[in-house]
């Protein structure tokens, strides 16, 4: 089951092209997948208003990037926001924005669990003009790769 996520795109990074030049997970491998004891929780002062939901996450198995669990929640009415949680080492990243999503079809968020690829589907505002954008992790942070416009 595909989960949605949110991260801002670093426009100053970022090229808005064409869906057909869409990288492919396969570009961007994990590491082996972590199957190891997931580490405690490494919670900052940011992280810790979502405790509860970040502690039901690290229970969850892997889902992306080798060693990482994708958790969600719901900041209004089409938004979601939401954090990576490591198995390994328990760090957790919160992503930097919300995402707005709109009921067009299609995946609001594509990942695997054995790519470093994510790719988001939605706008980074209210309103805001939908896009595709790409991202990888490298360590604990989402990299931006491009931004596709959706048409």
């Amino acid at each position: 089951m595909a989960a949605l996520l949110a991260v801002t795109a670093c426009a100053a990074n970022v090229r808005t092209q064409g869906t057909s030049s869409l990288p492919s997970f396969t570009q961007y491998p994990a590491p082996p997948l972590y199957e190891g004891r997931a580490a405690s929780l490494v919670l900052s002062d940011e992280t810790r208003a979502f405790r509860s939901r970040l502690q039901e996450a690290a229970k969850q198995p892997v889902n992306f990037a080798g060693e990482y669990v994708l958790t969600l929640w719901g900041c209004g009415a089409g938004c979601v926001d939401g954090a990576v949680v490591s198995r390994k080492t328990g760090k957790v990243s919160m992503l930097p924005s919300a995402l707005h999503v709109r009921e067009e079809g299609g995946h609001a968020l594509q990942y695997r669990v054995d790519s470093r690829l994510l790719v988001m589907n939605g706008s980074f505002t209210e309103g805001g003009i939908s896009s595709r954008h790409c991202y990888t992790i490298n360590g604990d942070i989402f990299v931006p790769v491009k931004a596709f416009g959706l048409r």
